[in-house]
């Protein structure tokens, strides 16, 4: 990939008769290519497209014979307003979809952009169209089908119609078809990628031999394909330094075993062989976009002299190691080993297809009290991962033991013996004495890459978190991604009001309500815009010290009731999100991981400080001002927990607001109570630096403690009630006395709990002292 291009139609008119605002800025005529070809600049990456509501039965003038459209849109009446959801399967509620676009468009506002990350879009491209405001299961009004990889020879020209969409431009990376591998690169190919063409799933075997179960060289190991998915093989996966000569392509039925000959096909393909006397090429050239020759169920879509296989320090710059990844390949001890750190290899494994590794801090395979890196079945070409929490460990350090075993060892049967050892590799985790490289050999395998203690992982720690906060966004299933193996998640949610879940069960209604243990709950608006945050507490739930093993998110339509064990209309379910929460091995956990509409933004394995220590009762308590409903709260309070409903209560919804407010604390439950105790009493602005308050007392606080946020005013309170047009947004109780747990991290409503003091500090000029009366002055 070279170079890149962009074109754009100029829209002199569209065919709804909508005039273009002759106030916008001119297109410039360098970018005014109509008719021209999005081909011609390789394949596209991003498409443009206008919806025009001019229906299927349209001449569509798109040049393909590919594409296909069946709907019931017409020309005459157009719906004004659709949701349009494009993706890369023709069920558009597909979980395992790639969803390029999904949202609502009008005939005023018709344009929408397609824009995939892979180096182009599959042969195929949905275009679903549904009525506005409905989800991926609601009656289509119209899908189209159109060929969008230029490979295969179809057209995608500036202005083709598919039903009720234009093509209105494209932004394309040039490719290398028709390059010949074994010409432009200036050495053979170290790395083949393939798009793999047949019609139903295989199992691809790819290796030296043209014996499927020949293990001498294996560049892809049983891996099964779906139609169009793409695959790579690279000479570094087992620590080779070229293809050899040819490779052979095992097509096997998807549950076959390698010596089922009669449901696999085999083809060879040659690497640019040469004439040993003439240095003449003689065999098959290695076409890009063209099929493999005498391998026509695969395509090459890409090569490359250089491997992205490289070595690099695993100590540099951190000095402390969380997981180290290593490719299992069957070789033997005389393998070149990883000499700096690998202490010892004995025994052999000759290519063995299947193993089960244990890797512990034992030279013992059976010792039951060893720290447990790895344990599990591995297959030959698979990777396999050595973590240090795999026994309650955050580091892997000190010396380490890779024990070969048969498959299926059970290290805790009455029967495990260590003379069932295939081979046993010892080596020494320390950077402080020597680096660890990757791209090195351990026996049998092959280190691949490794990851530092990071301040990311939320299971680097000895305890899995208890607060895990989200940021949530209308997305798909397909945008996940999270190094989770057990991740799930079904449904799509678009922009709009929702009702969230989160709690340890499947099922999200148990005997007419919420199915418990619920971690959070609440009213949400979700957009492309302006997205949300909401923190999952273990301490939502009293009596709970840990999130279940698998938490669920269910994103609800604003109105869904559970009518006993179900939701009352089963469509109220958007979207259902499933989490490891508990840091088991093989399921990290890091901010940044996306699990559909929900992007961990947070975590935290504990309260901070405790305000109540040594049996001291706070004078003074300093909260940060977060905009945020009653069901936002996070602390170990039983009174609050149990009466939600009671000791919070949200007057306005201003979750997000970046509003200022006025905030009293005092001991009423009504804020300008003229005999209260105010300990704080003051506008708080939603700056930077600006949104923290402090409260004070000159002995201790009440048994009962109330903040009310109100709108912002100079004047909050005349003759003991609100003064007009001051409007009361949330108001919230809490316990202050230490007869209820009070933490530094806890969060009531919009005040989460950053500092506490024993010893009453300074009061500000601006906050009102003990026992003062709020007068219509302020």
């Amino acid at each position: 990939m070279r170079v890149i291009g962009f074109l754009l139609l100029h829209l002199v008119s569209v065919v709804k008769a909508q005039a273009i605002d002759e106030t916008d800025p001119p297109i410039d005529n360098d970018r005014r290519l109509e008719g021209e070809s999005c081909c011609s600049l390789g394949n596209p990456v991003e498409l443009a497209f206008l919806y025009t509501g001019d229906g299927c039965l349209v001449a569509e003038n798109n040049g393909q014979t590919g594409d296909n459209c069946i709907g019931t849109i017409s020309p005459a009446d157009p719906p004004e307003k659709v949701f349009i959801l494009a993706s890369s399967r023709e069920d558009p509620c597909d979980p395992d979809a790639d969803v390029w676009f999904e949202d609502e468009r009008t005939l005023s506002n018709p344009e929408f952009t397609l824009t995939t990350n892979e180096a182009s879009f599959p042969t195929e491209v949905f275009i679903h169209i549904l009525p506005a405001d409905s989800l991926c299961d609601a009656e289509r009004l119209e899908t189209i089908k159109f060929i969008a990889d230029c490979s295969e020879g179809e057209k995608i020209d500036m202005g083709s119609i598919f039903g009720s969409v234009e093509v209105s431009g494209c932004f394309a990376v040039e490719s290398d078809q028709g390059e010949d591998c074994c010409e432009f690169l200036d050495d053979e190919p170290l790395q083949l990628r393939f798009t793999y063409t047949g019609e139903t799933a295989v199992k691809i075997i790819a290796n030296d031999r043209a014996d499927a179960c020949d293990t001498n060289k294996v560049w892809y190991s049983a891996h099964v394909v779906e139609p169009q998915d793409e695959f790579t093989l690279d000479v570094h996966t087992i620590g080779e330094n070229s293809f050899g000569s040819a490779i052979f392509f095992h097509l096997l039925d998807e549950n076959a075993s390698c010596n089922s000959k009669s449901s696999t096909e085999t083809y060879e393909i040659d690497i640019c062989s040469r004439n040993s006397k003439t240095n003449v090429r003689d065999g098959d050239g290695l076409i890009i976009g063209d099929p493999v020759p005498r391998a026509g169920k695969t395509i090459l879509i890409g090569c490359s002299a250089e491997s992205p296989t490289v070595e690099k320090s695993c100590c540099q710059p951190t000095q402390s190691l969380a997981s180290l990844h290593f490719t299992y390949n069957g070789g033997n001890c005389q393998n070149d080993l990883a000499e700096s750190i690998v202490e010892s290899c004995t025994g052999e494994l000759n290519d063995a297809q299947a193993v089960h590794i244990v890797a512990s801090a034992s030279e013992d395979v059976c010792d039951p009290n060893a720290n447990i890196y790895f344990d599990d079945n591995v297959d030959l070409g698979s990777e396999f991962v050595l973590k240090g929490n795999g026994n309650d460990q955050s580091e892997i350090i000190g010396d380490v033991w890779l024990h070969y075993m048969p498959l299926d060892f059970d290290r805790a049967s009455e029967t495990c013996n260590n003379d069932l050892i295939m081979q046993r590799v010892k080596f020494q985790i320390s950077c402080t004495d020597s680096d660890i490289i990757t791209n090195r050999l351990f026996g049998g395998s092959k280190l691949s890459e490794c990851h530092a203690i990071s301040s990311d992982d939320c299971c680097a720690s000895d305890v899995a978190p208890l607060f895990l906060t989200f940021e949530l966004s209308p997305r798909s299933c397909s945008t996940s991604k999270n190094g989770q193996l057990h991740d799930y998640c079904t449904g799509t949610v678009s922009e709009r009001e929702v009702y969230v879940v989160a709690n340890g069960d499947e099922s999200v209604c148990k005997n007419s309500d919420w199915n418990g243990p619920v971690w959070y709950e609440g009213f949400l608006s979700i957009t492309n815009s302006d997205s949300e945050l909401i923190t999952l507490s273990v301490a939502n739930e009293f009596g709970q010290t840990a999130f279940a093993d698998f938490t669920y998110i269910h994103i609800l339509e604003k109105d869904a009731v559970c009518v006993g064990n179900e939701l009352k209309k089963s469509d109220h379910l958007l979207q259902q999100i499933r989490i490891q929460t508990t840091c088991s091995s093989n399921e990290p956990l890091f901010l940044g991981d996306i699990f559909a509409s929900a992007t961990l933004v947070d975590c935290k394995a504990d309260f901070e400080d405790d305000c109540c220590d040594s049996n001291k009762k706070p004078r003074q308590i300093t909260f940060e001002y977060i905009p945020r409903n009653c069901s936002y709260f996070g602390n170990e309070q039983v009174s609050y927990a149990n009466r939600i409903n009671q000791v919070c209560t949200d007057f306005i919804n201003t979750a997000n607001s970046k509003e200022d407010v006025f905030i009293i604390a005092s001991d009423n439950d009504q804020p300008c109570e003229q005999t209260a105790k105010k300990w704080f009493s003051d506008i708080v602005t939603f700056g930077e630096t600006s949104k923290e308050f402090t409260v004070h007392t000159d002995s201790t606080f009440s048994p009962n403690t109330y903040i009310h946020i109100l709108s912002k005013t100079d004047v909050p309170c005349t003759n003991g009630e609100l003064t007009p047009g001051v409007h009361q947004i949330q108001k919230l109780y809490f316990d202050a006395q230490c007869d209820e747990p009070l933490k530094i991290g806890n969060f009531f409503g919009s005040t989460e709990v950053i500092d506490c003091q024993s010893i009453h500090q300074i009061i500000p000029a601006s906050s009102a002292s003990s026992g003062e009366e709020l007068s219509a002055e302020k």
